[in-house]
């Protein structure tokens, strides 16, 4: 009861998400199309404006229009930019700015530009798809581990009526140890439910953005070096004891 509305924010929150980044892609793409056909920021402003109905996104256009007629074209973008905080909204507002300012090859930075875009938008869309089939995953191995352990303990429990001689006169499921046990394993699993629904509902705008560039030579690093075999014997380690631990349990 207590998580179910945390389930109902989320799934809320990730929608919010979504449109943000659906927002934000076609305000890029009609941007740097607009600023093409009309060599502009403000002519451009206006026409992407008109594509979009009532609604955050054109609040702030409006917002950044009438900031750029009266002059101030770089804290009129500026709103859009503290709105939303997408490196990509950055990247072309910057390139426009300077195109304005310097001159230079308009088509040839439009075109790349756009194709730089539609590859963000790919990767963005392809890791959240990634992120629901996690969900699922980890919906279906909760249901799977519930299902199992509750078999597990009704068959124990009922291993009463095979063994008459042995006097058990208390169901398994009143002791307190398993009710204890279960308790926080039901908890447990909650809280991986929570934990796989809140990585859905992260910011689609900054998905995929790497900034830590020690992290990212680590990265290198592992996959250069990287041995299978080393790594094979290495889970072998580690699995060992608990298997050992397995089989002693298993005669015993």
């Amino acid at each position: 009861v207590v998580m179910l509305p945390i389930f109902v924010l989320t799934m809320y929150k990730r929608m919010y998400e979504q449109k943000r980044f659906g927002d934000v892609t076609t305000y890029l793409e009609q941007m740097l199309y607009a600023y093409q056909k009309e060599g502009k920021v403000l002519s451009a402003l206006k026409e992407t404006a008109m594509i979009f109905d009532s609604g955050q996104m054109r609040e702030h256009i409006d917002r950044a229009i009438a900031y750029i007629e009266r002059g101030f074209t770089a804290e009129g973008l500026a709103i859009i930019e503290e709105a939303y905080e997408c490196v990509k909204i950055h990247t072309v507002h910057d390139t426009l700015l300077s195109i304005d300012q310097h001159g230079g090859n308009v088509d040839g930075s439009i075109i790349l530009l756009l194709e730089d875009l539609e590859v963000w938008k790919r990767r963005g869309y392809k890791l959240q798809a990634q992120k629901k089939q996690q969900h699922t995953d980890n919906i279906i191995s909760i249901i799977v581990a519930t299902a199992l352990c509750a078999i597990a303990l009704y068959v124990i429990d009922g291993m009463r009526d095979l063994f008459p001689s042995v006097a058990v006169s208390t169901s398994i499921m009143k002791l307190p140890l398993i009710q204890l046990t279960s308790f926080v394993f039901l908890l447990w699993e909650l809280w991986v439910l929570a934990r796989s629904f809140r990585s859905m509902s992260s910011d689609w705008l900054q998905s995929g953005e790497i900034k830590d560039a020690e992290y990212l030579l680590h990265c290198y690093d592992k996959i250069r070096d990287y041995d299978a075999m080393t790594e094979k014997k290495k889970s072998l380690l580690w699995a060992s004891p608990f298997l050992i631990a397995a089989v002693i349990v298993f005669l015993t």
